[in-house]
């Protein structure tokens, strides 16, 4: 009940959106700035898929009806160039998917289960997700061409407050992942240049999806470390509490 599907809308400042359920996009929106919320016990998705959307800063939130915890709405986003991750930050206690022909920055934080994070450009367009307060159970982050049909040189960087799974990750640029927990691997991580992984001291890392394909691999932090190649590795300058096995 009370979904709302949004037609053409172009403001030249900010749009700002609340609905009781689900909200999507039948037309395309621009503006400065875009903020909905949904208010739903049971979660009420946010699925912004026009392809001709675009903003300069985005909040999502997923909400409970009494609007003082969160709810689990599936949350998605496309938009057409670069996006920042506005103060309003994007949350849900479900999943967040998002894609842009440009860069994606972040302001505010994200919190959900399994996060997506795409870009779409020749160039290679990055994603530099760096907010401390990020908290995700699984990500996927991959830099692609325009068609979508390989790897691009887009830096990927993202930083999460505890630990996370990683089930894909797509460059030909570098990575930086940084966290204060484990990280471990579900998928394959592809990564034509330089990967750069933190996770604390006391905290273990498992890369060992038979497919990952590194480059040169630093450790900047990590108690029990496992490091899979289908090929070759180059192994940086690393510190590492506990034991190194590649």
């Amino acid at each position: 009940a009370n979904a709302l599907d949004l037609g053409n809308c172009s403001l030249g400042g900010q749009i700002n959106i609340v609905a009781l359920g689900a909200v999507t996009d039948s037309g395309t929106l621009t503006g400065g700035g875009l903020f909905v919320k949904t208010t739903n016990d049971a979660g009420a998705a946010i699925t912004l898929n026009s392809t001709g959307n675009d903003f300069n800063g985005v909040g999502l939130v997923s909400r409970n009806s009494a609007d003082n915890n969160f709810a689990a709405g599936a949350i998605t986003y496309i938009d057409t160039d670069d996006f920042d991750i506005s103060p309003d930050n994007i949350r849900t206690n479900s999943t967040v998917n998002l894609t842009a022909g440009g860069a994606i920055t972040q302001s505010g934080r994200i919190t959900g289960t399994t996060l997506t994070v795409k870009t779409l450009n020749n160039s290679g367009a990055a994603i530099t997700l760096t907010n401390i307060n990020n908290n995700t159970t699984t990500i996927n982050l991959s830099a692609r061409n325009a068609a979508d049909t390989a790897d691009a040189a887009g830096a990927i960087t993202y930083v999460d407050t505890n630990g996370f799974d990683i089930s894909g990750i797509g460059t030909t640029s570098t990575l930086s992942l940084a966290t204060s927990g484990a990280i471990t691997d579900s998928g394959a991580l592809v990564v034509g240049d330089t990967t750069t992984l933190a996770a604390g001291a006391a905290n273990n890392i498992t890369l060992d999806v038979t497919t990952n394909n590194f480059s040169t691999v630093v450790i900047t932090t990590g108690n029990n470390v496992t490091l899979v190649d289908t090929n070759a590795i180059i192994l940086g300058a690393s510190t590492v509490s506990g034991t190194l096995a590649v």
